[in-house]
């Protein structure tokens, strides 16, 4: 346990690089002499953070005297079959 306490201490608590590199002035995006240079990747959208989103949107309408003191959570589950159209 102490070994992953002091690896997560090496690494940036926002964005988990790690801090001896995301730190380093050489990868400094405005520093035009660095070595090296951090790029913003298109982002990836998560389904479940979608879901909880939308949950937390609903719960917040409905309720809003309870809304912040809700947990949210999602579960991955079969969808249902859809009933197929008779001609």
């Amino acid at each position: 346990m102490l070994g992953l306490d002091y690896y997560e201490a090496t690494l940036c608590r926002k964005c988990g690089h790690a801090l001896h590199e995301s730190t380093d002035p050489e990868h400094d995006p405005d520093n035009p002499a660095g070595s090296h240079r951090y790029k913003a990747e298109d982002p990836t959208e998560c389904f479940a953070c979608k879901t909880l989103l939308r949950s937390e949107k609903k719960w917040a309408k409905e309720n809003q005297d309870l809304a912040p003191a809700l947990i949210h959570t999602v579960a991955l589950v079969e969808r249902p079959k859809r009933r197929q159209r008779r001609g």
